[in-house]
């Protein structure tokens, strides 16, 4: 995974109280200003002896190799998965398209439908054609992130005939 990263170690001065009670955190999408590249900040701090914060470290995930990536990874024909930070912002997704990266889902009918929630299922029905919705918060809540898997209902369909068929012809190998 240290392909994705880009990282800078920062003293922080004791004078800074705000950062004593700072955990892991997960920043917004952005554009390097260097690279020009879409990334993600993340920050976790290092303590002292005395519990205070010592260092924090800050990197970048170059969100164009990650998404790359994850469309290398072996999905169903039709899945289409998203990963959106706290804004219901893309910044991954499979099938990769780098038109997509930095695009706010904010006010789309899908973010309406997930709310709050922190995961679940439903279907959406849209242009005539009806998918299967999954989602999840990443945890700790207070990452932003959020996964959302979607996949034709016929695709889904298809696949749970064909589980059950594969559990009844082993069971029908055991009886």
């Amino acid at each position: 995974m240290a392909h994705f990263f880009q990282r800078v170690i920062l003293p922080i001065p004791k004078a800074k109280p705000h950062f004593q009670h700072f955990a892991f955190a997960v920043g917004e999408y952005i554009v390097g200003r260097q690279t020009g590249q879409p990334a993600l900040p993340v920050a976790h701090p290092l303590l002292d002896a005395e519990g205070g914060v010592r260092l924090v470290i800050f990197a970048t995930v170059d969100l164009e190799r990650f998404s790359t990536r994850l469309s290398d990874a072996a999905w169903p024909t039709d899945a289409e998965l998203i990963l959106t930070d706290r804004n219901h912002t893309v910044i991954a997704l499979h099938p990769h398209r780098q038109e997509w990266l930095g695009r706010s889902l904010a006010n789309g009918p899908v973010t309406q439908r997930i709310g709050s929630a922190v995961k679940g299922t439903f279907d959406f029905q849209e242009a005539g054609t009806t998918e299967v919705f999954a989602f999840e918060r990443i945890q700790p809540l207070d990452t932003g992130l959020t996964v959302r898997v979607s996949l034709s209902k016929s695709q889904a369909r298809a696949a749970a005939t064909w589980q059950a068929y594969q559990s009844l012809v082993g069971f029908s190998l055991v009886a």
